[in-house]
C-alpha cells in the first residue's frame, strides 16, 4: 500500500472496471432467491453463503459495495443461529480488502488518524472491544475507497431499497417462514393495561435501526426526484419506504419525515408554480396511500404523541432524556471520564443505551477520542456539501442521530458511504449542467475534493 502525501484530491472513477447496473440487478435478484431459499431450508444457508463467496470474488469492489448495501437489510438471517457471526461480516471485510488492493493508495492523514485512534481505544479499553475495533476501522476505509469506485447512485440507491422490501417481506411472511421467526425479536407498544400493539421493525428487531436505514434511503431518492426527469420509480419506492416506515410506529421517525417533507418542499419551490402544484399532487396521492395501507399504525401514531403529551418530556421521548440525564450524571461525576470517556459497553455502568450518537460518543470516547474519531471520518469522506441539496441527506441523518446511538453500529458506515456517494453524485452532475453564465449550477464546484 502506497502512502498518499495530500490532504485532499479530486474524486475520480475506478478507471480499470466498468459499472455495469445490469449485472448488479441479476446478481441481487439471484441473491433474493437463495435467500427466500434460506428462510425455508437450512442447508440453502450455505448454498447462499457459496454463491455469495464466489460472487465477491469474482466482481469488481464497485459491484461488491453494492451488493453489501442491498444485502445490509437481511444480514441477521445470513447465519446459522440466533446470536452467532453472520456470513455477511466476511463479505464486508472482504470488499473492504479488495478495495484497499486494487487501489493500493491512501491518504497519509487518514492512515495516521486511523492508526491513532486505535492506539487511543486500545490504550483506554485494551483488547475487550478488539472486534468493534477493527470493524470501525474498515468501515473507515470502506467510506475512503468508496469515493474513488465508479457506483451508480440510482443502482446503489435502489439496490438499499430493495434490500429493505426483501426484509420488509419476509418479516410480513414470518407466519409461514419459521426460520424467519427465530431472527426476529418482536417490539410491541403499550396500548393499554395488557393490551400491546406489534412495531414494525424489518429483521432488526429494532423499529429505530429499520426507520434509519428507512429515512436515509428516503433522502437519496428526494436527491435522485430533483435532479433527474424520470421519477415514477423513485416515487413509488419513496411511497412504500413512507408505509413501513409508519408501520414501526416510531416517533423520531415521524419527525425526520416531516423534516424531509418540508425540505421537498423548499427543493419544489425552485422549480416555480408547477414545482408545487406537482408536489402537492405526490403529497395528496401519498397521504391516500398511508390511508389505504397504514391506517391502523397512524391511529397508534396518534396515540402515542397523544400520550406523550399529556406527560413530560421523559413520556414524550419514551424515557430517552431519562437516560440521556442518567449519562451526563456519569460524565460529569468524573472529569477523565469526559475527556477520556468510560469504553464501548454503556451496559457495565448505566445499563441502558445511549439512544443519542452524540452522546454515545463522548461518553464511550471522551472529548479527545471523540475528536479524533470525528477527524478521522472526516478526512475519510472528503467534502461532502458538494451541492445545496446535499443538505437535505445530511440534515436527516444528523437529525435522526439526536434519538439513536449508532457510534458503533456498522449501519453508520452504510448511512455515510450512501452520503458520500450522494456528494459524488452531485459533484458530477453540478459538473455537467453549465448555468447561462457559464457558473456551475446549484453552487457546485470544480476544485479538487
Amino acid at each position: 500500500m502506497t502512502l498518499q502525501n495530500t490532504s485532499t484530491w479530486r474524486i475520480r472513477p475506478f478507471a480499470t472496471d466498468r459499472f455495469d447496473s445490469r449485472y448488479v440487478m441479476w446478481v441481487c435478484a439471484l441473491f433474493a432467491v437463495l435467500i427466500l431459499g434460506r428462510t425455508i431450508n437450512n442447508a440453502m444457508l450455505y448454498i447462499l453463503v457459496g454463491v455469495a463467496a464466489l460472487v465477491f470474488a469474482a466482481s469488481n469492489p464497485a459491484h461488491c459495495a453494492v451488493f453489501l448495501f442491498f444485502l445490509f437489510p437481511v444480514f441477521s438471517i445470513m447465519k446459522p443461529y440466533v446470536g452467532s457471526m453472520s456470513y455477511y461480516t466476511v463479505f464486508y471485510f472482504l470488499t473492504v480488502a479488495k478495495m484497499v488492493i486494487a487501489h493500493r493508495k491512501i491518504n497519509l492523514r487518514l492512515f495516521v488518524l486511523v492508526a491513532l485512534f486505535v492506539a487511543y481505544r486500545l490504550t483506554f479499553t485494551g483488547t475487550q472491544d478488539i472486534t468493534t475495533l477493527i470493524t470501525m476501522a474498515a468501515g473507515i476505509l470502506l467510506l475512503y475507497y468508496l469515493r474513488q469506485e465508479n457506483i451508480s447512485l440510482k443502482t446503489v440507491t435502489l439496490a438499499f431499497a430493495a434490500g429493505i422490501f426483501l426484509a420488509s417481506c419476509l418479516t410480513l411472511l414470518r407466519r409461514n417462514l419459521p426460520i424467519v421467526n427465530t431472527f426476529i425479536l418482536d417490539a410491541v407498544i403499550k396500548v393499554e393495561q395488557g393490551v400491546y400493539a406489534n412495531r414494525f421493525s424489518g429483521l432488526t428487531g429494532n423499529p429505530n435501526y429499520f426507520t434509519l436505514d428507512v429515512i436515509v434511503v428516503q433522502a437519496a431518492l428526494i436527491v435522485l426526484m430533483h435532479r433527474e426527469q424520470k421519477q415514477t420509480l423513485y416515487l413509488i419506492c419513496f411511497g412504500i419506504l413512507t408505509v413501513l416506515g409508519f408501520m414501526s410506529v416510531s416517533q423520531s421517525y415521524l419527525l425526520a419525515w416531516i423534516l424531509l417533507i418540508f425540505l421537498w418542499f423548499l427543493l419544489s419551490l425552485q422549480k416555480g408554480i408547477s414545482g408545487v402544484v406537482r408536489f402537492l399532487f405526490i403529497g395528496v396521492l401519498m397521504l391516500a396511500v398511508m390511508a389505504v395501507f397504514a391506517f391502523d399504525y397512524i391511529e397508534l401514531f396518534v396515540f402515542r404523541i397523544t400520550k406523550g403529551m399529556q406527560g413530560g418530556a421523559s413520556d414524550f421521548t419514551t424515557g430517552r432524556t431519562d437516560v440521556w440525564v442518567d449519562y451526563l450524571e456519569v460524565l460529569m461525576s468524573d472529569v477523565r471520564m469526559l475527556i477520556f470517556g468510560v469504553g464501548n459497553n454503556a451496559f457495565e455502568s448505566i445499563k441502558k443505551g445511549a439512544h443519542n450518537t452524540y452522546l454515545e460518543c463522548i461518553f464511550h470516547l471522551g472529548i479527545v477520542g471523540s475528536t479524533i474519531f470525528l477527524s478521522t471520518v472526516k478526512v475519510a469522506m472528503g467534502k461532502i456539501i458538494t451541492s445545496r441539496i446535499m443538505w437535505v441527506p445530511v440534515l436527516i441523518l444528523l437529525f435522526r442521530m439526536l434519538a439513536i446511538g449508532i457510534a458503533f453500529n456498522d449501519r453508520l458506515w452504510f448511512c455515510l458511504g450512501l452520503i458520500i456517494l450522494l456528494a459524488k453524485y452531485c459533484q458530477e452532475q453540478g459538473e455537467k449542467e453549465i448555468s447561462p453564465r457559464g457558473g456551475k449550477e446549484d453552487g457546485a464546484k470544480t476544485e479538487p475534493n
